[in-house]
């Protein structure tokens, strides 16, 4: 690694130097033992001081070109007592003000009505709390954070649907809440996200379970981007059935993130140690099963169905007739799911001509988003032209245009420097890995990372992409059956201080044509593929299924024909299990 030290900065203390990484132990909020890799330092409680101090690091680069470069501040709270004040929510109990209430609404109201700075809510009853709000409109920060946590398992989620419309956030004006352990659940069926005001104190999500009776909401999908509003906290998560699970999250460590759709992590500057399983949007795209079939066995010669996607209107017409349908908008309208449509079909068409006839076969997906099953891409949007459905039963099935990206740099300007993206695994999957685009990348360092894809070599891709990359290390990661994409038809460029090595795909492919003295080395890339890039020592041979002992199954340790074609390590030694004289294997550690 290309850094000398790094030495922390802690208030007016002498700085204290941290030679290099090592692998340190904490136990999470849950009481499990972890092991990460990385820098690390213990900072003591000052003697007879307390308040809030400000922590800052400074890495000094080996390469005497390249200037020390400075982060923080980072806050740390040192208090003889670790909350100012500590209350009880507990629904079935008569309150006490100040000491118990019966809601986390009305504990938080007042916790904020009395200028708390680090306080502690305690839930001693199982519970579902389906608000959060502080009881008035003022933004509320203190100079901590609010903890939560529970010793009964409580659920925080909205009410269940009463209408169309309405509220389903959850805001509590309240910036700063710490939840945390796994008694806390995060239910998502009925909310579209939790709020928060924009301050710099994020809410964090510790140890705790977010999840949803399913991975639609409505039977579609969310309208936000997003499920925690701001730049959220994930440490040791469960995290179930999401949309965008972790998107712009500061910092995402240790979570278990499984059966999701659409995009996991984007333009966040920490990815570390998360497993990711069943990721697969294309379950929304072609793979959905069939929801209605329509037939017409009546004495006209001809009968179609089309479907305008853009206003919602199907049209079947027969001979010289026709009639239209209108996909409502409103969820609690039978109209905006399946079963309206084929309700439609038997009552209305039908007693028109008894021709006409409809089966119903998933009623769990918007009727909105009614394909046909060969459809891809962005013509799914157009909806379909009329199909023929005389002495013959059309199915239909349902989904959109989306793909999923395990990781994305989405923005151009306020996120491009800084970003560490490591140890982290994923299979079962159907994402681009890695898509860095839009604008330049500097100082990014993605390393350690190792991802199966279940469909093989589908047309998904990591992608360097964007304009100006300036030192962007990618080093020592398996992308067991994914391509690499190196977008030289656009304006993507790479300094000399970026780094490409020690890395497994299935193949390299430069866009635009070898770049000279492209900074790739020692790459390993399957057998029949080729490297495009420019890079030098690339070694070829072999497949996902042969390069590792079980890639599709989470198991990204080198099998022989990986062990065969070693190189010089790029990462410290203590992450290597198999290492020698000739080197190590390429890609992730296993």
């Amino acid at each position: 690694m290309g850094i000398a030290k790094l030495e922390a900065y802690f208030e007016n203390d002498s700085p204290v130097e941290i030679g290099s990484p090592s692998y340190s132990t904490l136990v999470d909020a849950n009481g499990i033992e972890r092991s990460y890799f990385g820098y690390w330092i213990t900072l003591a409680k000052p003697l007879g001081r307390s308040g809030h101090g400000h922590l800052y690091l400074k890495a000094t680069p080996r390469d005497p070109t390249l200037q020390p470069r400075v982060v923080g501040p980072y806050q740390f709270s040192p208090q003889g007592n670790r909350h100012d004040v500590e209350l009880e929510v507990a629904p079935s109990k008569p309150q006490i003000t100040g000491v118990r209430y019966q809601s986390l609404s009305a504990a938080i109201t007042w916790l904020k009505s009395q200028g708390a700075q680090n306080p502690k809510i305690t839930c001693t009853e199982t519970a579902t709390f389906n608000s959060l709000w502080s009881g008035n409109n003022t933004n509320y920060l203190g100079q901590g954070y609010c903890m939560i946590e529970a010793t009964a398992p409580i659920t925080i989620t909205r009410p269940p649907f009463a209408s169309n419309g309405g509220t389903e956030n959850m805001r509590s004006k309240y910036d700063g809440l710490w939840f945390r352990g796994s008694n806390i659940t995060f239910d998502f069926s009925t909310t579209e996200e939790i709020y928060h005001e924009g301050t710099a104190r994020n809410h964090v999500l510790d140890g705790v379970n977010i999840t949803a009776d399913t991975v639609l909401y409505k039977g579609s999908l969310r309208a936000l981007g997003f499920m925690f509003r701001g730049s959220p906290i994930f440490l040791e998560c469960n995290i179930h059935h999401a949309q965008n699970a972790c998107i712009e999250s500061a910092l995402a460590r240790g979570n278990t993130i499984s059966s999701g759709i659409r995009d996991i992590f984007a333009d966040s500057p920490t990815i570390f140690s998360n497993t990711v399983l069943s990721w697969d949007s294309d379950t929304y795209t072609t793979g959905y099963p069939d929801t209605f079939s329509v037939n017409y066995n009546g004495a006209e010669t001809t009968a179609t169905l089309a479907f305008d996607r853009a206003s919602r209107i199907f049209t079947a017409t027969w001979g010289a007739q026709s009639a239209t349908f209108v996909v409502s908008a409103d969820f609690t309208n039978d109209a905006y799911w399946p079963r309206g449509i084929v309700a439609w079909v038997n009552a209305t068409l039908a007693g028109l001509d008894a021709g006409w006839s409809a089966a119903l076969l998933d009623d769990n997906i918007s009727l909105g988003a009614t394909k046909l099953r060969a459809t891809k891409g962005a013509a799914i949007n157009n909806g379909f032209a009329a199909q023929n459905v005389k002495d013959t039963a059309l199915a239909l099935s349902s989904g959109w245009d989306i793909h999923s990206d395990w990781y994305q740099k989405r923005k151009g300007g306020s996120l491009f420097e800084n970003v560490v993206i490591f140890g982290n695994r994923g299979w079962a999957l159907d994402s681009q890995n890695i898509l860095m685009q839009n604008g330049e990348a500097r100082d990014w360092f993605i390393a350690n990372n190792a991802f199966h894809q279940k469909n093989g070599q589908s047309d998904l891709s990591t992608q360097l992409a964007g304009t100006a990359h300036r030192h962007v290390m990618i080093v020592h990661n398996t992308m067991a059956n994914q391509r690499l994409m190196l977008r030289t038809d656009g304006p993507y460029t790479a300094d000399a201080y970026c780094l490409l090595a020690n890395n497994v795909f299935r193949e390299i492919n430069s866009v635009g044509g070898a770049i000279a003295g492209y900074p790739g080395v020692d790459n390993h890339i399957h057998a029949a593929k080729a490297d495009t890039s420019g890079s030098v020592r690339t070694t070829i041979g072999g497949d996902s299924t042969t390069l590792f002992v079980d890639a599709a199954n989470g198991d990204f340790a080198a099998a022989p024909p990986l062990l065969a074609v070693k190189s010089a390590p790029r990462l410290p030694a203590v992450l290597f299990s198999k290492i020698d004289a000739s080197g190590v294997p390429k890609g992730a550690p296993g």
